[in-house]
């Protein structure tokens, strides 16, 4: 599968992701999208009720539309041409799936 993220301003100002699916070795054209922010999110949140409790990490959602809205304002400019790499910080929500087994609240997973 070959995962290409395209990125869109809506009418109110928000940058949407959508990831597009496409088959590398079929000559199937059709492909199918979804909205990666809110799987992300779902995927995020639903972490925490899952037994044991998934670890996760928080990245800065702010910073991100940020800098996407400066590479995009660059673009327009004519300025940014290139791929761009950036680093942010980021933050681990350590949960019962990083615990060993002997201190782990949950006796019946084991890996």
């Amino acid at each position: 599968m070959l995962h290409v993220i395209e990125s869109e301003i809506h009418k109110n100002g928000c940058i949407l992701s959508k990831v597009w699916y496409r088959s590398i070795f079929s000559d199937d054209r059709r492909c199918r999208y979804e909205n990666v922010d809110s799987v992300i999110r779902m995927m995020c949140e639903e972490a925490q009720y899952t037994t044991p409790m998934l670890t996760t990490v928080e990245i800065s959602k702010t910073d991100m539309g940020h800098f996407a809205l400066q590479l995009l304002m660059d673009s327009l400019k004519g300025g940014h041409k290139g791929v761009a790499r950036i680093e942010f910080q980021c933050k681990l929500i350590k949960r019962d799936s990083c615990t060993l087994a002997e201190d782990s609240k949950w006796c019946e997973y084991y890996i």
